[in-house]
């Protein structure tokens, strides 16, 4: 309620930040998302071959548990760490950002999340309807809002044993992406369930391409296997 308080809030309007940021920084570029997308792949893919060399050749037999377990925290860090940047590089292509065309943005982001095998298109959709409804307490999605009257509510069992369990918010980074992507909260990410709140009102076409999406992250595990 200051005066400062106040300028700052007229200051701090969409047009000013907008206006504060570079121009190039809103023009898309194919080449450029490209190179960026091949550098996390050279680095995520020449992380896991240095360690492949390291159990091929015997060194690994050879180096003291210590070695062992600094290689094993190294790699689990680079190698992670280039996983998640490839997937924000599919994020990007999701929010059309990766260059000018469709199609391109489409295939990228399909190679992309496909490889971390997270179903691209089914993300997609769930991630604009996030940033629709943005911290709505009921339309959000993604990260729904859980108030005490809502806990209360019969069909809120899990919440409630999520929230009445420190055990389980601490391990939660764990194993929440794939309950996310299995149906919770909004649906299936590898199946478009009608019944669920996700795919009740998809077209079609969303539908085929989230089987598009599953085919190409099957296509990947296969390939690690």
């Amino acid at each position: 309620n200051t005066k400062v308080g106040k300028d700052a809030i007229k200051a701090l309007n969409l047009a000013s930040i907008r206006k504060s940021i570079p121009e190039e920084a809103f023009k898309k570029s194919a080449f450029i998302s490209a190179q960026y997308m091949i550098r996390d792949y050279i680095c995520w893919i020449g992380s896991g071959s240095v360690i492949y060399y390291l159990c091929q050749t015997g060194i690994w037999e050879t180096m003291p548990f210590w070695q062992q377990a600094l290689a094993t925290l190294v790699f689990w860090n680079v190698a992670g760490f280039f996983m998640w940047c490839v997937f924000m590089v599919g994020h990007d292509c999701g929010h059309t950002n990766f260059s000018n065309s469709e199609l391109v943005n489409d295939i990228a982001g399909l190679i992309c999340h496909g490889s971390v095998l997270a179903p691209y298109h089914p993300w997609q959709l769930s991630h604009r309807r996030h940033h629709m409804y943005h911290n709505h307490e009921e339309k959000d999605y993604s990260h729904p809002w859980y108030t005490p009257e809502k806990l209360a509510k019969p069909d809120e069992k899990l919440a409630r044993m999520l929230h009445d369990n420190a055990w389980m918010r601490f391990l939660f980074p764990f194993y929440g992406w794939h309950f996310y992507l299995y149906g919770m909260p909004d649906g299936s990410h590898y199946i478009p369930f009608m019944t669920q709140r996700m795919w009740k009102e998809s077209t079609a076409k969303e539908q085929n391409q989230c089987y598009l999406s599953l085919a190409v992250v099957l296509g990947f595990l296969v390939s690690y296997l």
